[in-house]
């Protein structure tokens, strides 16, 4: 299987698993994962064990880290992507449930803040192509509003 048909998930920084592009979707926990004593499962449908899960239940654990409805949309249009599996590739590093989804081999780096405001926020999204049923929230230009 192609990397590119994989993800590794991880949580907090350490390895938990692999989840396979396959109909169903397909996770296995890392052996290293299910090796320590602080595992937990992801999920209750989704126990700990060395065998793969798929179906139903994966597919269900893994489309509720995305986002729903018109914020989806939006997603999947401007990432060009229309599976669960091409959302989370696409959105990886920042998904629901402190959970990040890296390509195969790459891991997730530590999260880098930085001071804004909310006029920066609103006018990066003005570059941006938002649709414009979003833009209703932004604050008019010039505005003071956030600050």
């Amino acid at each position: 299987m192609a990397a590119a048909d994989t993800l590794d998930v991880y949580q907090h920084g350490a390895l938990v698993g692999t989840l396979f592009d396959e109909r169903p979707l397909r996770f296995r926990y890392a052996a290293s994962w299910l090796a320590r004593s602080d595992a937990r499962p992801l999920a209750n449908s989704l126990p700990l064990q060395a065998a793969d899960h798929a179906g139903e239940q994966v597919h269900a654990y893994f489309e509720n880290l995305l986002p729903e409805g018109n914020i989806r949309r939006f997603l999947s249009m401007r990432r060009h992507a229309t599976t669960v599996f091409g959302l989370l590739r696409s959105v990886g590093g920042d998904t629901a449930g402190g959970l990040s989804l890296m390509p195969a081999g790459e891991k997730p780096r530590e999260p880098r803040y930085w001071p804004t405001t909310w006029q920066r926020i609103a006018a990066q999204l003005r570059n941006e192509a938002v649709p414009s049923i979003y833009r209703r929230w932004l604050p008019a230009s010039g505005s003071r509003q956030g600050t």
